[in-house]
C-alpha cells in the first residue's frame, strides 16, 4: 500500500476500476480505503462475484468492444491487475488510458515468469511504457497512440529487485490532459 498511498489522492477519487477482480479481495480492500462517495468497479473474465458496494462486470480486457462497451466515460483511476500479457496490458491501457487521470498497471514483471505471460512476437509492456513520448504498440491505435505520446507522465516505474530480472514491477502514469 505504501507506494499507492505516496501516488494516489485518496480524497480527490470518485470513481474507479479494477481490472482483474478474481476472487475480490483487492476490491473488497479498495471499497475500505476509498471513501464511501467512490464508485468502485471491477472487471474480470470469470463469472461475477458480489461484492458489497461495487460493481462487477465480464469484461475481456484483451476485446476491444467489450472495453469500449462498458467502461464509463471516465475514470479517475484505473488499475490493471488482469491478465498480465502484452496484448492485456496494452489493449486495456490504449483504449482507457484517454477515460482517466491515473493508471496504474501492476505486474509488469509477469514476462520474467514464464511464456505464457510473453508470447513470441510480443513486445514486452514495460519497454513500450520506458519509451513515452514514443509509444508504439500493435495493439493500439494511431490515435491511441499519439494520445499516449501527447498526455502520458510516467510518475514512477516500482521496480523490486533488477531490472531484467524482477520480483515486482508497477508503473503510476498521470494523463496530463485530464489533470488540466
Amino acid at each position: 500500500m505504501e507506494f499507492y498511498e505516496k501516488h494516489i489522492p485518496k480524497n480527490e477519487i470518485k470513481t474507479f476500476l479494477e481490472i482483474g477482480v478474481q476472487g475480490g479481495f483487492s476490491l473488497r480492500t479498495w471499497r475500505e480505503w476509498f471513501n464511501d462517495d467512490c464508485e468502485i468497479e471491477g472487471w474480470d473474465i470469470n463469472p461475477l462475484i458480489h461484492i458489497p458496494g461495487c460493481t462487477v462486470k465480464i469484461v475481456d480486457q484483451a476485446e476491444r468492444k467489450q472495453i469500449k462497451s462498458s467502461s464509463r466515460d471516465f475514470y479517475d483511476l484505473i488499475i490493471d491487475d488482469g491478465g498480465h500479457t502484452p496484448e492485456q496490458m496494452q489493449t486495456s491501457f490504449s483504449v482507457l488510458f484517454p477515460k482517466c487521470k491515473y493508471f496504474i498497471i501492476e505486474d509488469l514483471h509477469a514476462p520474467w515468469c514464464g511464456s505464457e505471460f510473453m508470447p513470441e512476437g510480443e513486445e514486452n509492456t514495460v519497454d513500450l511504457i520506458e519509451r513515452i513520448p514514443m509509444w508504439s504498440s500493435k495493439h493500439s491505435t494511431k490515435e491511441e497512440s499519439d494520445y499516449i505520446n501527447q498526455n502520458a507522465e510516467v510518475v514512477e516505474l516500482y521496480i523490486q529487485g533488477e531490472r531484467h530480472h524482477p520480483q515486482s514491477m508497477t508503473v503510476f502514469i498521470k494523463n496530463r490532459q485530464n489533470l488540466e
